[in-house]
């Protein structure tokens, strides 16, 4: 499993539409050397998606990927060492900006590397910008993935960015059937369960969010064998949801 999801050995990997709809079109935009995009809260399923695909596409079979987070709106300097850093594995920090996105576009230019920028949203639409110019000067000889919370309002917040992107894909909390119907395939415990159970623990915690199931899921499985359950039960829950954090259960029972 994921790191997202440490823990779970026993859970499965669930292809929720969101996922698939990101293997597709990560898929496209590593093809093309693209832009690819993954936006959605935290939580959501953004990591654990872009991880599964750098594992097994077979369109990355070969190709030298590298990955790094932003912090919140990086001056053009520090944007340029952070991203030599991830593809060179440094540089010096004492040149001048113009040599160091120099040494940048000569390191992309035509290396067919994949780049992952996660946190992208932080960059802001001038970063954003820088991105997209490093991607030009490549002559689409790379491919570049950007992954954040906000990063689909920041790309449509500037024209030239708007139509970058190959497929922009955007996670959500699961809701209705396909909660149900993910949660069920998740874990045997979570089937075993009813569906009201599901949709109290969702309502009160997890709010669709497939990392709180993650967590409410793996201290359910600490507990289920010392308090002999195969499902969710009233006192599983309970006890559950307080080791999560949650006062949720004592609130519904003063109800």
């Amino acid at each position: 499993m994921s790191h997202q999801l440490p823990g779970l050995t026993t859970a499965a990997k669930v292809p929720t539409t969101a996922f698939q709809l990101a293997q597709l079109n990560l898929g496209r935009a590593v093809k093309w050397n693209d832009i690819g995009v993954l936006s959605g809260p935290s939580g959501c399923g953004k990591t654990f998606a872009l991880e599964a695909f750098l594992a097994t596409a077979r369109q990355v079979q070969g190709r030298q990927h590298s990955y790094l987070e932003m912090p919140v709106d990086p001056a053009p300097k520090e944007f340029n060492v952070r991203m030599l850093t991830a593809i060179t594995g440094g540089c010096d920090p004492r040149s001048p900006n113009y040599a160091l996105s120099d040494q940048l576009v000569e390191a992309l230019h035509g290396s067919n590397r994949i780049v992952v920028v996660d946190e992208a949203h932080n960059l802001g639409v001038k970063g954003l910008q820088r991105l997209r110019y490093l991607h030009q000067r490549g002559e689409f000889t790379w491919t570049l993935i950007l992954s954040g919370a906000t990063i689909a309002q920041a790309l449509f917040s500037a024209d030239e960015l708007k139509t970058r992107g190959e497929g922009l894909v955007q996670f959500s909390p699961l809701t209705g059937p396909e909660l149900l119907a993910t949660l069920h395939a998740f874990h045997p415990l979570l089937a075993a369960s009813t569906n009201d159970q599901l949709r109290f623990v969702d309502a009160q915690y997890c709010h669709g969010r497939f990392r709180l199931w993650a967590k409410f899921l793996r201290i359910c499985l600490e507990l289920a064998p010392k308090l002999k359950a195969t499902a969710l039960n009233d006192k599983l829950i309970g006890v559950a949801l307080a080791a999560c954090g949650s006062d949720a259960w004592r609130s519904a029972k003063r109800a």
